[in-house]
């Protein structure tokens, strides 16, 4: 018997000791549950349900009433689990993939991780990327553990939530049926039409994954998982036919898309800031580098096309979150937009080590300020925002929603495009035309920006 077939026995003794009813007929009946009852119920196993003796010897090595002087400022947190580095695609613009041993997640490293960040006070919502590499290459194993440990170490008043990063590729039926259970919400790598995804995100034959990838689709549809597709965008697929991919997505079911700019190699970055003379040479190009004010005429584009087109078929979430901030004058909830991304964002790699976002990974200290007051090898979010006032971005009338932008896109821009001159994160015609449409909608007049009835945008 299967790792999970007997976990499955054990959730099925718990709820239906009598055997009432037929394992099919619970397990559809639980994937109908609200979401958190499955985790609840997952919980409640005992520890010899659920590890091995040598595990449960580490999980006994936690004192769960030690107190802890462990003070959470910011009352949120993301923790992007690097889980594995080991993927079945060759993304040719992913440099988070390694292969050979010691790339994957040990559970000491698991459970000492969920151990530190939910014993902090203060702390009312948590959040675990599941991601990799591709996670669920690993089987389902792994992350039932997690589940249960996050429920053993939570403290009164947590909220916990998971949410998985995925390219659907070779998605076994146990991984599905264990994302039903618990609602699971599921990022989808994809990058336009199968003709174009093909080409940038192959298997490690070599062969196009979009067929696997439309399988996984059709499968989330006919479920409850809730789903969202992600693009890519560099130099070399922002000139694609938007219409044509909107339409394909449409055609699939698919009614939540985001956008994500390329993220740099940090040896170009590195090169740069390592160089005597600080200069950016013909030689030293990422040629699917486009700077973020690039990637926001990008966005420009799409947002037009979407709000004359199809704002009533297809959300994105990019788009939504910034119209969302200007209709409620607030901060835009969105990575690091919400402000202090740094102090509340983590990466842990396989073997444990804290940095925070992954797009600075790799990044020499140097290139981006001092240490975290986590101790994470990154910039503080002070010292990027005073970056942001001495690039003198504090004088836009936007600064209040965009902060400067993400601190990685400010460091790209600097190291490696001419145009860049840290006057603008690149949003302000964006947030223009955003803000003129909303103006459409409902009067309002967001702070920051003059009284007049709309932005000249000509």
């Amino acid at each position: 018997m299967s790792y999970y077939e007997s976990f499955k026995k054990s959730i099925k003794k718990s709820i239906d000791p009598s055997d009432e009813v037929t394992d099919q007929e619970l397990f559809e009946a639980l994937k109908q549950q609200e979401l958190g009852v499955f985790e609840s119920i997952l919980g409640s196993l005992s520890a010899e349900q659920i590890l091995t003796v040598d595990e449960m010897q580490i999980f006994n090595s936690f004192d769960l009433e030690e107190p802890t002087d462990k003070v959470n400022n910011q009352g949120n947190k993301t923790v992007v689990m690097k889980l594995t580095r080991l993927c079945n695609l060759r993304c040719d613009y992913c440099f988070s993939w390694a292969e050979g041993p010691d790339q994957t997640m040990t559970f000491s490293t698991i459970a000492k991780t969920i151990y530190e960040n939910q014993r902090e006070t203060n702390l009312e919502n948590i959040t675990y990327v599941w991601h990799g590499g591709e996670v669920t290459i690993l089987g389902v194993k792994v992350f039932i553990k997690m589940i249960w440990l996050q429920s053993q170490f939570k403290r009164e008043g947590q909220n916990i939530s998971n949410a998985l990063q995925t390219n659907g590729v070779n998605v076994s039926d146990e991984w599905f049926e264990f994302m039903e259970l618990l609602r699971l919400p599921v990022g989808l790598s994809m990058d336009g039409i199968p003709d174009l995804n093909d080409v940038r995100r192959k298997k490690v034959d070599g062969s196009g994954s979009s067929q696997d990838v439309i399988n996984f689709i059709s499968r989330v549809n006919q479920s409850k998982i809730e789903l969202g597709c992600l693009v890519v965008i560099d130099k070399e697929n922002m000139t694609m036919d938007m219409e044509e991919l909107f339409n394909f997505f449409i055609s699939m079911g698919v009614d939540k898309i985001d956008f994500l700019n390329y993220t740099v190699d940090s040896e170009y970055i590195n090169k740069v800031f390592n160089s005597p003379e600080s200069l950016i040479y013909s030689d030293n190009v990422d040629p699917k580098f486009i700077s973020f004010p690039e990637f926001c005429s990008f966005m420009l584009n799409v947002f037009k096309l979407w709000k004359s087109t199809y704002q009533d078929k297809i959300t994105i979430r990019f788009l939504d979150k910034l119209i969302e901030a200007i209709f409620n004058e607030s901060n835009i909830d969105n990575c690091y937009f919400e402000g202090g991304c740094l102090d509340s964002i983590f990466t842990i790699e396989p073997d444990g080590a804290i940095d925070s976002c992954d797009r600075l990974i790799g990044i020499d200290r140097d290139a981006c300020g001092e240490q975290s007051s986590s101790g994470c090898n990154s910039c503080s979010s002070s010292n990027i925002e005073t970056f942001a006032y001495e690039d003198g971005m504090s004088n836009c009338n936007w600064f209040y929603l965009c902060g400067g932008g993400c601190p990685h896109d400010r460091i790209a821009g600097t190291a490696l495009s001419h145009s860049y001159d840290g006057a603008c994160c690149g949003m302000q015609e964006l947030l223009d035309n955003i803000y003129n449409f909303v103006l459409s909608k409902q009067s309002i007049k967001p702070k920051g920006v003059s009284q007049n009835e709309s932005i000249n945008i000509n």
